[in-house]
């Protein structure tokens, strides 16, 4: 092995140390701190038992998730926790949901989309409606269509008894004569 390649080695195995040393500072077992800083727990378990390159994630989640010190953390130097930052008073927070939309954007758009669904109700509703009342106005037509063909059927078996009276009157069955007497149908 290069002597380049054993310092690399060396120095990847600090890394993990120094990883390891925040870890136990932090007071988390592995398994809190793979979740705390976001890392599959296998990945690090690996990395820690072969003393094994780190990766670019591993030290990116680390510094982003946590209060160590990317200074120390790389090259040993300095103290293993950041320096604390100034304090300036926090930006007045408004309050977010998940897609990162205020909630009063969420209100909004829900009012809007009430107003919307009022809107389509009323006019569903009154689309539905003139159907009824078209519907209502086909039927009454219907119905009186057929007391008018009632009617004239009656007539018509009024006028055909007559005649069949003046012949001398048709034989009970007859198929072209009703059987019943006038006004009454058999329907």
């Amino acid at each position: 092995m290069s002597t380049g390649k054993v310092t690399k080695l060396n120095e990847n195995a600090r890394i993990i140390d120094r990883i390891e040393d925040f870890r136990a500072a932090s007071g988390l077992e592995m398994p809190d701190f793979c979740r705390k800083i976001g890392v599959r727990y296998n990945t690090y378990f690996t990395s820690v038992q072969r003393k094994s390159k780190s990766g670019e994630d591993l030290l990116t989640a680390l510094v982003n998730n946590t209060g160590v010190n990317p200074v120390w953390l790389l090259t040993g130097e300095g103290d293993m926790l950041r320096p604390a930052q100034p304090k300036t008073p926090p930006e007045p927070a408004t309050p977010t949901d998940v897609s990162g939309h205020t909630h009063q954007d969420v209100d909004s758009w829900s009012a809007d989309l009430a107003r919307e669904n009022v809107l389509l109700y009323r006019a569903t509703s009154a689309n539905l409606q003139g159907q009824v009342d078209a519907l209502t106005r086909q039927n009454e037509k219907l119905q009186e269509d057929l007391r008018r063909e009632r009617e004239r059927n009656d007539r018509l078996n009024e006028r055909l008894w007559a005649l069949a009276d003046k012949k001398g009157g048709a034989a009970p069955g007859d198929p072209l004569v009703n059987d019943s007497p006038p006004g009454k149908t058999t329907r």
